[in-house]
């Protein structure tokens, strides 16, 4: 089991933890002290959590991890690049221009990878989130995500207000309607259906 986890961990293409964290928890006693606490990092640790002695594959992996977790809390709204910054714990003596440049090589890299989907505005220093992987699903998460889609459903509800739509009404006019029979004949029927002007619309 340990090999699987280290495996899945320095995979590049892997970024979801949650399902061999759940198989961990059915076979914890076949996982090393150490190698449990490692993907539990991964699973829902931040940059905080990271070691001197890993290689720099890991530390970008939880780095791109602890940045989809600031922006999964913003899916439909904006992040601030402040915001974001303060989640990859680099630099912070780097000037504006060199830390934006740096940032937005992390967003795009997590786009590459399928883990984060929004809109970069390098004016206004804000990322627009559209969607954001869900690293873990626990009790306090999925309750979260009740209250925001109780708020976007709100907000739908007062930009569309209930109205009773009807039809403009019209002026009758002949109409006929070509029905295919199955003897080959075409025939041909007029609409009969009563109008505002409470004619029909047959001559």
């Amino acid at each position: 089991m340990d090999q699987k986890i280290l495996a899945a961990i320095d995979d590049p293409n892997v970024f979801s933890f949650e399902s061999l964290w759940q198989e961990c928890q059915a076979t914890q006693d076949t996982v090393s002290p150490a190698i449990y606490q490692l993907l539990s990092t991964f699973y829902k640790g931040s940059t905080k959590d990271c070691s001197s002695d890993w290689s720099q594959e890991r530390v970008d992996k939880l780095q791109l991890l602890s940045l989809v977790d600031a922006a999964v809390r913003c899916t439909g709204s904006s992040i601030s690049y402040e915001d974001l910054w303060k989640q990859l714990r680099l630099d912070d003596s780097l000037v504006p221009k060199e830390k934006d440049f740096i940032l937005e090589q992390y967003l795009i890299q997590a786009m590459m990878n399928q883990i984060l989907v929004g809109k970069i505005n390098s004016q206004s220093r804000m990322l627009h989130v559209s969607w954001a992987m869900e690293r873990s699903l626990n009790h306090h998460r999925i309750e979260e995500m009740k209250q925001t889609l109780s708020k976007f459903i709100l907000r739908c509800s007062e930009v569309f207000p209930k109205t009773d739509m009807h039809p403009p009404l019209t002026k009758s006019f002949k109409r006929a309607s070509r029905l295919s029979s199955g003897d080959g004949m075409d025939h041909y029927t007029s609409d009969k259906r009563a109008r505002a002007d409470d004619s029909s619309m047959e001559e």
